[in-house]
């Protein structure tokens, strides 16, 4: 039982830390190398905040993975937290891709292009 518990702290802790560098480390390092391109489109990417939405699925992943390592956890319990594990990747995709396609319309919002042929319309039918 306590090694159950152990085991499970553990496997929290461990999602907190990779959650905290994907988020901290990876997001802002990205950050600091885009401020420093002159390209624009990863402006747009940053603005929209496609990278920080990416950093959440670190700790879902984690403990998708980590779960069947935590001895005495009965079976059930286990799909089901790799099924809560799975609903988590899937909304944190969909947010991602939505951010993503915010910033595509802002990218194409900024050509020439956009005033004659609107992409606006076709992304929200995404």
């Amino acid at each position: 039982m306590h090694e159950t518990i152990l085991a499970a702290t553990t496997l929290i802790g461990t999602a907190v830390l990779v959650y905290i560098i994907a988020r901290w480390g990876v997001a802002r390092a990205i950050g600091s190398l885009v401020r420093r391109s002159t390209l624009t489109w990863d402006d747009a990417l940053t603005d929209a905040r496609v990278f920080r939405r990416l950093a959440h699925l670190a700790p879902a992943v984690v403990i998708f993975l980590g779960i069947s390592a935590v001895p005495g956890v009965p079976l059930s319990v286990d799909a089901l937290v790799r099924r809560l594990s799975i609903v988590a990747m899937i909304v944190v995709v969909a947010a991602t891709l939505s951010s993503f396609l915010i910033a595509l319309n802002e990218i194409y919002s900024r050509t020439a292009a956009n005033l004659r042929r609107p992409i606006k319309g076709y992304l929200q039918l995404i």
